[in-house]
């Protein structure tokens, strides 16, 4: 009987052993993304405001589908978009990229504190874990991103652009 309960105690702890295993490796909060076809930013989903100056605010969203929005102005600072846009799964892929060299899956942006008045509020959640932020002044952390979707959502002007005349010759 001594041997039966000694056995049943080594099965009982192996048991709870594989079971800490099993939890502890399940729950990393900071893996990264992987996008796909069908999911082309990986679950990601982004929201940037910037406050750059007293004169000029942006607010870029991008959904886990790849959709891009862009509110600018009084429209910024009224939680309000403009303009959508879709990202090609290239583009996704490179933000994707973006987001993991600067650190937003690992770390809370870091700040200069100057200028005094620039301004970020972000949020960006996946698949394994969230995050929501605000720093005041610039950020090697954010600037990166925030410029490639000032780039990205000038496609905005396209359709104007277009309308406009090409230099050279016109047809009559």
């Amino acid at each position: 009987m001594n041997c039966c309960s000694n056995i049943s105690r080594y099965l009982a702890s192996g048991s709870l052993l594989i079971c800490a295993c099993l939890v502890w490796g399940c729950t990393t909060t900071n893996s990264v993304p992987v996008a796909s076809l069908a999911d082309p930013m990986g679950g990601v989903n982004l929201e940037l405001f910037a406050r750059l100056g007293s004169n000029a605010a942006a607010l870029y969203r991008v959904k886990p589908d790849g959709r891009i929005s862009f509110g600018g102005g009084m429209k910024a600072t009224s939680g309000a978009y403009s303009w959508h846009g879709q990202l090609s799964p290239a583009e996704c892929d490179e933000l994707l990229q973006i987001l993991q060299t600067a650190g937003w899956y690992d770390r809370n942006p870091q700040s200069s504190g100057l200028p005094e008045d620039h301004e970020y509020r972000g949020f960006i959640s996946w698949p394994s874990g969230r995050k929501r932020w605000e720093v005041n002044g610039e950020s090697p952390d954010i600037r990166p991103v925030y410029d490639w979707l000032d780039h990205v959502s000038r496609r905005r002007f396209d359709e104007y652009l277009d309308l406009m005349p090409r230099p050279g010759k016109q047809p009559d």
